[in-house]
């Protein structure tokens, strides 16, 4: 677990995003195609396939669940504002010992 200060650290001295590698990133984390990106942007699936890669080369990652764990875990992407619904922690978990 990173602590608040890695975190801040990283975001100075890490790799620089553009707005809209960020952007790209951000749907990523939503789970959203390369072809839906585009869409969405109003730019070419291609044009996408090279923002993906420039993030995955800038994060050092294998794919993109890697860029988005390595941007969850550098604090470029947050729970609340990125990730679907079906993704977010749940507020309160059932005491499976008491579930019988």
């Amino acid at each position: 677990m990173t602590s608040l200060l890695e975190r801040q650290i990283y975001k100075s001295s890490g790799p620089r995003f553009t707005s809209r590698e960020m952007q790209v990133l951000h749907y990523i984390a939503g789970g959203n195609s390369n072809k839906i990106i585009a869409s969405i942007l109003g730019i070419s699936a291609q044009t996408v396939k090279q923002y993906v890669s420039s993030i995955l080369y800038k994060l050092n990652a294998n794919h993109r669940a890697h860029a988005v764990a390595l941007g969850i875990r550098s604090g470029l992407i947050t729970y609340q504002e990125d990730l679907p619904a079906w993704f977010q922690p749940k507020d309160s978990v059932p005491d499976l010992a008491r579930v019988r």
